[in-house]
């Protein structure tokens, strides 16, 4: 009787545990759209591997019907991709790939779904997208093929009504924090936060641009040639501000920190249980100076 009136007690205090640690699920739904957000969309990842496999010249295009498959031809990776195709081989793709962007419908034909079993489904985080973004990013940031993926460039298009430059920023904070023993702070081990940013310059500010208004101005189509002399000039005006700028950087990267201290700050609020408080000091400074990784010069197209 005392073994079953303690289970009892057990069960009771574990419910009363779980429902002191349960979230609101408005705080959970928005910290889901957040993670979505950062982690990117199925039509991001989509974006991504097409325009990497134009630029390396590699066969990709969709298979036959509305089965959602695209098939990719590893084969035709030319010699000089040699380090990109020993990176894919560790992860055992090579040949000819058949892959799928997104998940069978739910209310999908049972063909699809059975078309689509077949298929890689390709995820942010899977080692195909991540070797392909990778291995672009470093010879377009080394130097050594700018050609892949220009660092800066000037388009003219029919996107904005005047000139209109855009920065593409890698910012970097340090987390500080500390946690309470009972007598004192103990410091912890800092994290590294880092994110990337895409931002509007206006006069002697930049403004950061949400996700759809920042690839409306990367994505803008160009609608003429440029001459490459003047598409210099523009380069040389816009490197040349840059260093006018540093201090509206600064003051972006710090309250971009501070953002980053209150997302941590409020994470951790959330797994207490209720009526407990959180023993813990935060201090999220920016890494300074920011990185520009990025810059484009967008230009109005003339109007006939």
């Amino acid at each position: 009787m005392p073994n079953r009136q303690s289970a009892k007690e057990n069960a009771k205090a574990t419910r009363t545990i779980f429902a002191q640690r349960s979230l609101k699920p408005e705080e959970a739904l928005r910290e889901w759209n957040r993670t979505r957000e950062s982690l990117g969309s199925a039509d991001a990842v989509e974006r991504l591997v097409l325009n990497a496999c134009r630029r390396l010249n590699l066969p990709i295009g969709p298979l036959g019907g509305a089965t959602g498959c695209w098939e990719l031809d590893l084969t035709r990776l030319e010699d000089n991709r040699q380090a990109l195709n020993e990176r894919l081989r560790s992860h055992d793709l090579g040949g000819k790939l058949r892959l799928s962007f997104r998940p069978p419908t739910r209310d999908g034909s049972q063909q699809q779904s059975s078309q689509q079993q077949g298929c890689q489904l390709l995820s942010r985080s899977h080692p195909l997208v991540v070797e392909l973004a990778d291995f672009i990013a470093e010879r377009a940031l080394s130097g050594l093929e700018p050609e892949l993926a220009a660092r800066a460039s000037v388009i003219r298009t029919k996107a904005v009504s005047k000139r209109t430059q855009v920065l593409v920023l890698r910012l970097r904070h340090q987390l500080h924090q500390s946690r309470w023993t009972g007598s004192q702070y103990e410091a912890l081990p800092d994290l590294l936060v880092e994110e990337c940013l895409t931002a509007r310059v206006n006069g002697d500010g930049v403004e950061p641009l949400d996700g759809a208004a920042a690839l409306e101005l990367l994505e803008a189509p160009a609608s003429g040639n440029i001459d490459p002399g003047q598409r210099q000039q523009w380069l040389q005006e816009a490197v040349a501000e840059i260093e006018a700028l540093q201090p509206a950087l600064a003051a972006l990267a710090e309250r971009r920190a501070d953002l980053a201290e209150e997302d941590h700050r409020r994470v951790r609020e959330a797994s207490l249980r209720s009526g407990e408080s959180l023993r813990m000091r935060f201090r999220c400074e920016p890494s300074l100076p920011v990185d520009v990784i990025g810059l484009i010069v967008l230009l109005p197209a003339p109007v006939l």
